[in-house]
């Protein structure tokens, strides 16, 4: 079966443990993103470092050049004057979504930090009439304002980095008392 189709397929999350999938359930709030990057100039990011510092930061707000994105394509691609910059794209989970299943996949280098459930978000329709959609359906949701660290309940990493990242962040997921799982649902902290 190729990846596309197991995608398409209902996620069968019955053989995850228990306090693994309930992170998986409809409306939990979470931002996806690559730990290691690239800057235009050069430079290395280590993201998660970054975000478990300063939480995630819109674009716009950023004054150390850390925020790596390019909405000026975005911007072109959809003819919008849209201020995708001055906003974090986050996800809000939904069984019917064929994205976001990383026990599907289990790729090296993707990251996934919950937020509290309770979060305030924008949808799409929330940002006004020349907001263009990006994503069907009501998965993408938006903060408009710095996401604090404080705000995080879990992390979820590649089977291949999480003891890596246990070993790294244990005390300040501790201090933040943020859970860390795998790809494969095994809880790390």
């Amino acid at each position: 079966m190729t990846l596309l189709e197991r995608f398409r397929r209902s996620p069968d999350k019955n053989g995850l443990p228990e306090e693994y999938r309930a992170l998986w359930l409809n409306g939990n709030i979470f931002h996806e993103f690559t730990r290691f990057v690239t800057t235009p100039e050069g430079r290395n990011i280590d993201r998660l470092a970054e975000i478990l510092t300063h939480g995630l930061i819109p674009p716009s707000l950023d004054t150390t050049g850390k925020v790596v994105l390019n909405w000026q394509e975005v911007r072109r691609f959809y003819k919008t004057s849209a201020t995708y910059d001055s906003v974090i794209f986050l996800h809000r989970y939904c069984d019917g979504s064929s994205m976001h299943k990383p026990w599907l996949t289990d790729k090296k280098g993707k990251t996934y930090i919950f937020l509290d459930s309770d979060y305030p978000v924008h949808t799409p329709s929330d940002m006004g009439p020349d907001w263009p959609i990006l994503v069907m359906g009501d998965f993408e949701v938006y903060s408009k304002q710095v996401v604090a660290p404080e705000n995080f309940r879990t992390l979820v990493v590649s089977t291949q980095a999480a003891s890596s990242v246990a070993d790294e962040f244990a005390s300040r997921l501790h201090d933040l008392n943020i859970e860390l799982f795998d790809f494969k649902g095994t809880k790390l902290i």
